[in-house]
């Protein structure tokens, strides 16, 4: 008589976070992600969705089935207002499955009404052209960049108007104008490198 171990498996979430961006009162566009087996053998597993706050805004199709697949992933997000919401996807295998890591969870964030730039929105502030510069002036384009129209009114420049910051590698940026839709700032004369961060706090 020869005993040996089940064939085991292992779960793998690819991506493993999703973040979601909407207006008040919209839905945003569905996403998915995909339940993997990175060993030998068969992965069977069950899904669940859950919230931490807001509500039930977060659902899932399928919530069962056999990797290689692909998970939907729906947010009801019209009657949520404005902030940010976290809730997780959780994938357990089922016990014939062996799995060596189960369960596994998937971060699900989404951003109410939050500020968004838009594709290719930073600029140079004097010829719109792609590079920025240390020190140099730069216009941001996007949705929900703040709540109102502000102008900064003397010198030194501001770094919040209307409740609205650029933070550039992690650095308060001087602000000359903000609006819903427009930023125009001074990058910060720390070295930029060859890419920065660029955060729109409203």
């Amino acid at each position: 008589l020869t005993v040996v171990q089940a064939a085991t498996s292992a779960i793998s979430l690819a991506p493993n976070a999703l973040q979601f961006v909407t207006t008040a009162g919209s839905n945003p566009a569905t996403q998915t992600f995909q339940v993997l087996n990175t060993s030998s053998g068969a992965l069977g597993w069950t899904a669940s969705a859950n919230t931490l706050a807001g509500s039930n805004w977060l659902s899932i199709s399928p919530a069962s089935g056999v990797s290689p697949a692909t998970i939907t992933v729906s947010i009801n997000s019209a009657s949520l207002a404005k902030g940010v919401y976290f809730g997780y996807i959780m994938i357990t295998a089922l016990p014939s499955a062996n799995a060596i890591n189960s369960p596994q969870s998937l971060l699900v964030e989404l951003a109410v009404s939050a500020p968004v730039i838009g594709q290719n929105g930073i600029v140079d502030g004097a010829g719109f052209a792609s590079a920025i510069s240390s020190g140099g002036i730069s216009s941001l384009f996007g949705t929900n960049l703040a709540a109102s129209t502000d102008s900064a009114a003397a010198v030194p420049l501001p770094t919040t108007l209307a409740g609205t910051q650029v933070l550039v590698n992690g650095v308060a940026a001087p602000l000359f104008y903000v609006s819903p839709t427009q930023i125009n700032f001074q990058v910060p004369n720390e070295p930029v490198g060859a890419s920065v961060s660029v955060v729109v706090v409203s």
